[in-house]
């Protein structure tokens, strides 16, 4: 499946006017989204290329580049589109500071 990326650097800051190929895993998923992994703990950014550890797989989240905005094109090589609708999301809070854990 590919995704055109619009044409829009405030909105898709790395990834504006691209065609990204991502891969369809199921309701709900869709893999091949370049990123990032965060520790939403610790507050640190990981990487792109991040190895988990068992002790960091609570705490380390991958965020997406960017998100498809909801009603957006999603074609496959058949140039059959689907249309992509937003159902959930995952929200994260930065700790305050002296905040103890």
């Amino acid at each position: 499946m590919y995704f055109d990326v619009p044409d829009d650097k405030t909105k898709f800051p790395l990834d504006y006017d691209r065609t990204r190929r991502l891969e369809y895993g199921g309701f709900g998923r869709l893999w091949g989204f370049q990123g990032t992994h965060f520790d939403i703990v610790k507050w640190e950014d990981k990487g792109e290329y991040y190895d988990y550890s068992e002790a960091d797989s609570s705490n380390v989240r991958f965020f997406p580049s960017f998100v498809l905005p909801d009603g957006s094109q999603v074609c496959d090589t058949d140039d059959v589109c689907y249309k992509s609708k937003v159902y959930r999301g995952e929200y994260f809070l930065k700790p305050l500071p002296g905040e103890n854990r």
